[in-house]
């Protein structure tokens, strides 16, 4: 807000209103590692390795929650690159 204010650029908004792929980032980092560790719990549970998988289910989770992150932030720079170079 108070960048509009001022009347400059602000990261995360669209068209004046938050960007609504940058408001879930944080949610898609923790469903992905939920999901990736209770997956290495299950197999652990039914190959008895425990907690191994569930290490690995976790390691996988962050690696895959990070990735999504770092693919939606570097797209939003993008766009407001193109944006910025559009006005000039």
């Amino acid at each position: 807000m108070l960048a509009n204010a001022r009347g400059e650029k602000s990261f995360g908004m669209s068209g004046g209103k938050p960007d609504p792929r940058l408001m879930g980032l944080g949610l898609q980092f923790v469903i992905a590692i939920l999901l990736c560790l209770y997956g290495g719990m299950w197999l652990d549970a039914k190959f008895h390795t425990a907690p191994w998988l569930m290490l690995i289910g976790a390691l996988i989770g962050a690696g895959a929650g990070f990735f999504s992150m770092f693919h939606v932030l570097m797209s939003e720079d993008k766009r407001m690159d193109a944006e910025d170079k559009g006005e000039k």
